[in-house]
Formats: C-alpha cells, structure tokens, sequence
C-alpha cells in the first residue's frame, strides 16, 4: 500500500475516532436525553460534593477527559500506538477528546448553556 494511502487512511480514522468521542461528549454534557441520569447521580451524591459533581456531568471539557479516557481503554486508536505505553496512549486520548469536546462545546453553544 501507498505510504500516502496509509497516512490517509490513518489521519480519516483519527478524525472519525474523535468525532464519535467528542460527539458522546457533547450529547452527555448538553443533551437532555440524559437529565434524567445525571440528575439521579446528582440526587444520591452527598450535598458537600454536589458542586463538583454538577461540574463533571456538565462540563464538556472534564466530561470529554473521561469519556476520552474510557474511550481509550474500550479501543486504543491505531493513530496513537506509536506514542509511549497503554497508559500514556489512554491519557493522552482523555485530553485529546477533552480538548475538542470544550472547542465543539464553544462554537456550538458559547460560553453560557442558556
């Protein structure tokens, strides 16, 4: 195969990769499909941790380094293998979906949910 090809190839599938994370992302941060969950973590979680839980579920930026991170535990992508260990490789997939769920977060909606 063309080294061309393959390059191609491998930059379409890290893109289509982040898409989906980042996609996943911004549907739990800002969908209200799941309310109905997120308000249920919200009601069994003890009121001196509500704050930063209510950050977390909402947040597209720290919800995008876990879904990130889960994401990369589920498949490590092929466009990551070369960069240190499994460990290193699902950290950096964590800030790497971190990053483009707060910029897709941004352009979409702005600074404020309202």
């Amino acid at each position: 195969m063309n080294v061309n090809l393959m390059f191609a190839d491998q930059f379409i599938k890290m893109i289509f990769g982040v898409f989906i994370w980042t996609s996943v992302t911004v549907v739990w941060t800002r969908g209200e499909i799941f309310d109905f969950i997120k308000q249920a973590i919200l009601h069994i979680t003890p009121w001196s941790l509500e704050e930063y839980v209510a950050t977390l579920l909402y947040c597209a930026q720290c919800s995008g380094f876990w879904v990130g991170i889960i994401g990369g535990i589920i498949i490590i992508p092929e466009w990551i293998h070369n960069i240190g260990g499994p460990v290193i490789q699902t950290i950096l997939h964590g800030f790497c979906i971190s990053l483009s769920s707060t910029i897709v977060d941004k352009v979409i909606y702005g600074r404020n949910k309202d």
